[in-house]
């Protein structure tokens, strides 16, 4: 249900933090029923396991690659002018016969 094993290892140790930090608030009869720990607990679990589908998916960066633009940047493209400018006018330099090949 958490989706992951690292998933289901937060949820897991998130609940063992909520149970730890309000077992004063746990009743083992309550209103005539009884309450079991392991009913509690598998509550707890349950509703941080809904609660974590609920959030906004993110992910993990391991997943992610990074995408390489191929395009020149500006200084790339400002060279390759200058350098085309450079070989253009030697080329007219050039005598008449040497430029027709």
């Amino acid at each position: 249900m958490a989706g992951s094993p690292s998933d289901g290892e937060d949820i897991a140790q998130e609940a063992f933090i909520r149970v730890w930090s309000s077992a004063s608030r746990w009743r083992p009869v309550d209103r005539g029923w009884r309450n079991p720990i392991k009913t509690w607990f598998y509550r707890v679990i349950l509703n941080l396991a809904i609660d974590r589908k609920r959030q906004r998916v993110v992910a993990p960066i391991e997943n992610l690659y990074d995408v390489v633009d191929g395009s020149d940047d500006g200084f790339a493209h400002l060279y390759r002018h200058q350098i085309s400018n450079l070989v253009s006018s030697a080329i007219t330099r050039l005598p008449e016969r040497q430029r027709r090949r």
